[in-house]
């Protein structure tokens, strides 16, 4: 009985792990998507906002991260996205493409490639 319990346990732990994760990496694209909209309309106090969000996000999901990615990874995420908050204070746009899409692509390294 303790073994079927057991056994259980692991199987909703991996379910609800791997939910956790898309909904992390979703929550983190759907940030950079608000990010995006902010600069292309020239919002630029809405995309300093939406750095501070992007920036908390990272600090609530950074145990999540570091149980699934490797440390040379995650730990760069902090770096692009201060450059990213420099780049958003100069309004420096291709600057901040550039961040975002460093962001995105240590997001697919950490949470894999899933569809969004």
């Amino acid at each position: 009985m303790l073994k079927r319990l057991f056994q259980i346990m692991v199987i909703m732990s991996l379910i609800t792990g791997c939910s956790a994760t898309k909904e992390t990496k979703e929550t983190f694209h759907d940030q950079l998507s608000q990010l995006e909209l902010s600069v292309n309309t020239g919002d630029w106090k809405q995309a300093k906002e939406q750095v501070k969000k992007i920036k908390k996000q990272y600090d609530r999901d950074l145990w999540k991260m570091q149980l699934l990615g490797e440390d040379n990874v995650y730990d760069m995420i902090p770096t692009s996205i201060n450059q990213l908050k420099a780049a958003v204070k100069t309004q420096n746009r291709d600057e901040i493409i550039k961040q975002m899409e460093t962001i995105k692509s240590y997001l697919s390294a950490i949470f894999g490639n899933q569809n969004k």
